[in-house]
């Protein structure tokens, strides 16, 4: 007699999948967090097939060409190959989806205001938030904004990281910060300028760093912010800054400065700095300093695995 050797489940709502089909499920399985493509996966869609050194650096201008349109459009598989006023209405549809079915049919809740803090969030995704200051910009009580702020969570439309620190009540009280699960989602549905490209470039990385199943923070002090702290195991992997350039002086050292603090508080020698097509080394108050493009980082860390 045939037997099933593997069954795959797949959902949109993280909550649906690991709360209801997991009680459902009495045998073993596991969980995987998919997202959408990655931009190597991107790539493969615009018949990219060599990813060599020499090929990179003799090809990197097409290579930022097709970054630049990735950062802003994201990684949805449906809007591939399509112009892009199609592109925007099939995300925008994509997000209703997720709201009216996804959350607002299945947990009764208000669309309007749903839609009200989606789009709030999208619109100042990257940020520092509190959900006292968030349920004040919205006009919900806090403990609404709370629950929503969970639901679209749980919806795969956002992550949040917290702040770093060893002291597990600092991390608890401390503000958050919030990312979109896809650029072009965002792009989509929210009010934006060009100014947004050092936040699609934050917000790129940091879905990337949850890709790889890494834990990730913030850290900030009174005088300094390090955009991505990496743990991994309890160690403290990698410090991590993202900025789109550092052509201002102000920029260059305000990144320098706020890495070097943040090596020089955890005792590490090296940290990284992403932006869009700068790539050097350099050793600034003792601590090296590795500048990364981001499209050559992202094709690493997609082809390691």
């Amino acid at each position: 007699m045939n037997k099933f050797v593997q069954i795959l489940i797949s959902g949109s709502n993280a909550s649906l999948l690991s709360d209801d089909v997991g009680k459902a499920l009495t045998g073993r399985h596991l969980s995987f967090f998919l997202t959408p493509f990655t931009f190597n996966e991107y790539l493969v869609t615009a018949q990219w097939k060599n990813y060599s050194p020499e090929f990179l650096k003799n090809k990197f201008p097409q290579l930022l060409h097709e970054f630049d349109k990735y950062l802003v459009w994201g990684g949805f598989p449906e809007i591939i190959n399509v112009n892009d006023s199609l592109k925007r209405q099939i995300l925008v549809d994509l997000y209703n989806d997720v709201l009216a079915r996804d959350i607002s049919t299945r947990t009764s809740i208000d669309y309007g205001k749903m839609n009200s803090l989606a789009i709030y969030i999208f619109t100042n995704f990257t940020m520092e938030y509190s959900v006292n200051k968030l349920a004040k910009a919205v006009n919900l009580h806090p403990d609404t904004a709370s629950h929503y702020l969970q639901l679209l969570e749980n919806a795969l439309m956002i992550t949040t990281i917290p702040r770093f620190s060893y002291k597990l009540k600092i991390q608890f009280r401390q503000n958050k910060k919030v990312y979109a699960v896809d650029n072009g989602l965002r792009n989509a549905v929210s009010f934006h300028t060009t100014k947004d490209r050092g936040k699609y470039a934050e917000n790129l990385v940091c879905m990337e760093l949850l890709r790889r199943n890494k834990e990730v923070f913030y850290w900030k002090d009174d005088k300094h912010e390090v955009d991505f702290v990496v743990r991994d195991g309890g160690i403290i992997e990698e410090l991590i800054q993202v900025s789109w350039n550092m052509k201002k002086e102000s920029t260059r050292k305000r990144e320098f400065d706020g890495l070097v603090a943040a090596c020089h508080l955890y005792k590490l020698s090296k940290g990284t700095i992403l932006t869009r097509d700068e790539e050097k080394t350099v050793v600034y108050n003792g601590i090296k300093i590795n500048i990364k493009p981001i499209p050559l980082w992202l094709l690493e860390i997609s082809l390691k695995k």
